[in-house]
């Protein structure tokens, strides 16, 4: 569950824009082929928009359908392609690359390593195993996200808001043996755009999006 925070600038529009909630829900399974070949089939579906936006017209829907193939313990690599709706345009399709490699005990490189929990995907990291249970990773990913805008905006009520960036960041994880697993996640989001349509889709206005820190704790357990 995740809960952002924004301000139009006032060249975007008359008013502020108000407090944007996300929510996904990604259920999916996870196929072993034979002991190289995995299937991962997971949905997606999902509600972005201002507190009073109209829940259904906030709605978005699609899924991931990835294969990889183990060329070693040390060595996984896949391809897959993400579809998904979009509020107010078409369709996303973007193609997904799997990588998992581990040179050396120390060292991981992989983008399906970060939280679970992590919005929008862990995205690519480089990962130090400073010690058993415990590691540090540098990663980056490219975000991009639209949220249904409530009807108090004169000149876009209804409308749809885009957000675009590319933060990065460093994590700290520690994995407990019970199966626990706390990350503390800080970093930057840089080169961050914002766009405003109307309620049809039709661009009114985008601004820049100055540099801004972050930083997110996440907690799981698998049993």
């Amino acid at each position: 569950y995740e809960i952002t925070y924004g301000d139009w600038s006032s060249d975007v529009c008359s008013s502020d824009l108000g407090a944007v909630q996300s929510v996904q829900l990604m259920p999916g399974a996870t196929f072993v082929l034979d002991p190289r070949w995995r299937l991962s089939t997971p949905v997606l579906l999902g509600f972005a928009g201002e507190n009073s936006a109209d829940a259904w017209d906030s709605f978005t829907y699609g899924g991931v359908v990835a294969a990889s193939y183990a060329f070693s313990e040390s060595f996984v690599l896949g391809a897959g392609v993400l579809a998904m709706s979009r509020i107010e345009d078409d369709a996303l399709v973007v193609p997904q690359v799997l990588i998992d490699w581990k040179p050396c005990k120390e060292f991981r490189l992989s983008n399906f390593a970060g939280p679970e929990a992590f919005p929008g995907g862990a995205g690519l990291e480089g990962i130090w195993m400073v010690a058993d249970g415990f590691e540090l990773a540098v990663g980056g990913r490219y975000t991009y996200r639209r949220f249904r805008l409530d009807d108090s905006a004169a000149n876009a009520s209804n409308g749809v808001g885009t957000d675009e960036g590319l933060p990065a960041w460093i994590r700290a994880t520690w994995r407990a043996k019970c199966g626990g697993r706390l990350d503390l996640v800080g970093g930057m989001q840089l080169s961050g755009t914002m766009q405003l349509d109307d309620s049809s889709g039709n661009r009114l206005s985008e601004v820049d999006v100055q540099t801004a820190p972050f930083v997110g704790l996440f907690f799981s357990w698998r049993y």
